[in-house]
């Protein structure tokens, strides 16, 4: 509705599909007040997992379940064109949605990304409850290190995050007031700051934003 009253309905493309690191089928759970037309401001604590759940992350009640295919971001942009801006935000997969762009990231078609980064205990969470059977888990810290070591070393991106780690914000342009990350040092430091990966019910809070970007002589 939003899209069609600002005129830009033909420039948006809603996808009945869920985003995951391999291909498969998966759960969209929704909150009790959601799916009885109340609280719609809930609505972002739905959560995907392999199989239907009975309760929520908050230990409210699930009020409906609804089966959807799960690709790859890579998977869902399949004709090389070069993406401006990559937006992600996934209440906690962010970092397997993340994942699932690498090929793009290989192929140079991102220019940008932004994604909700953290807290830890909201992908340990996550990561326990969308576990196949019998799959390890990964240590929520350790997984978030790879990842921003990856795009940093491998794919040759800036790491940007408002925050006091790394090497001094930047004096100007769109990323003004944002601290480039660089170093094993910067990594962890970030990562402290995120908490710790349990922590009592209710308490699991205080994410941020990652950006990522071509280098200046990329762009």
């Amino acid at each position: 509705m939003a899209a069609n009253l600002n005129g830009y309905s033909n420039r948006i493309m809603v996808l009945h599909q869920a985003v995951s690191k391999s291909e498969g089928t998966v759960s969209i759970n929704i909150p009790m007040a959601v799916s009885r037309g109340r609280g719609a401001s809930e609505s972002g604590a739905a959560f995907v997992t392999p199989q239907a759940k009975n309760v929520m992350l908050d230990g409210s009640l699930v009020g409906s379940s609804h089966q959807v295919l799960a690709l790859p971001i890579a998977e869902i942009i399949k004709d090389d064109t070069p993406i401006d801006f990559l937006k992600i935000d996934v209440e906690g997969l962010d970092l397997l949605a993340l994942e699932s762009t690498y090929p793009l990231f290989e192929k140079g078609l991102v220019r940008s990304t932004m994604l909700e980064f953290g807290p830890t205990c909201r992908w340990q969470k996550m990561a326990e409850l969308t576990a196949g059977p019998g799959e390890t888990v990964p240590n929520a810290r350790e997984h978030a290190l790879k990842v921003m070591t990856t795009m940093h070393d491998k794919y040759q991106l800036d790491v940007l995050l408002f925050t006091s780690c790394g090497d001094g914000p930047e004096k100007s342009g769109p990323w003004s007031g944002m601290n480039v990350l660089s170093t094993q040092e910067h990594f962890d430091c970030i990562l402290d700051s995120l908490g710790p990966s349990v922590v009592p019910q209710g308490e699991c809070s205080g994410e941020t934003y990652l950006f990522l970007r071509r280098p200046a002589s990329a762009r």
